[in-house]
């Protein structure tokens, strides 16, 4: 991923109050003995427990910078977004994307008791999420191809 788009998703991210957003590697082989470095990005405070509460996000397609998939982990509050698409094409479409995602996944929902229910009633679907039920049911969106 080129520096200039990794630039371009941190100022996505803290547009929607996400400073800090780190870039994550891990290589893996598949099947066919390709080895694919997926990567992925975080902001928040990702513990993977009962305190987890961060964006992530996602190439999608694995490997290249244009096309993501982003979602908040909030299981400190028993939420998650589900995934949501969001494509950077150049630098006005940073502010453009973080409006239009904003009602799903600004930071400002999280912080606050008053924050938290007005996100769970704009998004009951986005309610009672806990490790489990995301293993079992997985997130309420999906983000398409």
């Amino acid at each position: 991923m080129s520096d200039r788009a990794f630039v371009m998703l941190k100022a996505w991210a803290k547009e929607l109050g996400w400073a800090d957003l780190q870039k994550l590697q891990k290589h893996v082989t598949t099947s066919q003995h390709v080895n694919t470095v997926i990567t992925w990005y975080q902001a928040g405070q990702p513990t993977g427990g009962r305190n987890h509460l961060a964006l992530q996000i996602n190439e999608n397609p694995i490997g290249q910078a244009r096309t993501y998939q982003a979602a908040v982990y909030a299981i400190r509050f028993r939420m998650c977004s589900g995934w949501h698409r969001l494509t950077l094409a150049a630098t006005d479409d940073i502010c453009s994307e973080a409006r239009r995602l904003r009602r799903w996944l600004d930071r400002s929902w999280f912080e606050t008791i008053k924050g938290r229910r007005e996100y769970r009633r704009m998004h009951p679907e986005c309610a009672n999420f806990t490790w489990r039920r995301l293993r079992d049911e997985g997130p309420p969106y999906t983000a398409r191809r």
